[in-house]
């Protein structure tokens, strides 16, 4: 979350606490960010999440984290590319197609 995101969402919750509607909240951060303010419905949508009592950081995220590359699965890669790439025939599985999987590997 950008620096100005989280900015106009403090601000947000600022405008629920003192008892300002989701249209005054949208009113203020328009005049204040200008063309930079969150758009209508995600003004609406964080004011009601506020007035819920939900708080300004993100909820955590569920469901399966980002791939990462290890030296671990690189060397597999680099041992197995008949696994990565079985489209590659017996006569094609030369020193070429494996330095070709290894320059990937590195890329």
């Amino acid at each position: 979350m950008s620096d100005k995101s989280l900015e106009q969402l403090i601000n947000i919750k600022f405008c629920v606490k003192i008892g300002r509607s989701a249209s005054e909240a949208l009113a203020l951060l328009t005049a204040a960010y200008g063309e930079y303010a969150m758009k209508k419905l995600s003004v609406f949508e964080w004011h009601r999440r506020f007035k819920e009592g939900r708080d300004v950081q993100d909820d955590p995220r569920s469901g399966q984290p980002i791939a990462q590359s290890t030296d671990a699965s690189v060397d597999s890669s680099v041992q197995r590319p008949h696994k990565m790439y079985p489209h590659l025939t017996e006569t094609r599985r030369s020193h070429n197609a494996y330095q070709v999987v290894n320059d990937r590997c590195l890329l």
